[in-house]
């Protein structure tokens, strides 16, 4: 995903492993950025750092 061009606007900076673990440091300029951008979306994080998932977790319709 850091390779995606800019110009789509993808939001690469929500894909985190199913742990809730960031990118790695290169991925985005570091851990904190990426922390930054989810936490000014409403995401809430554990004490260890990760993603808060049983809260989280986006769990696609069975339609797709």
């Amino acid at each position: 995903m850091h390779r995606a061009p800019g110009h789509l606007n993808l939001p690469c900076h929500r894909v985190v492993n199913k742990a809730g673990i960031l990118a790695p440091d290169y991925v985005f300029g570091g851990a904190d950025l990426q922390r930054e951008m989810l936490e000014q979306e409403g995401i809430s994080f554990t004490e260890d750092g990760r993603i808060k998932m049983a809260k989280h977790l986006w769990i696609p319709p069975k339609e797709l």
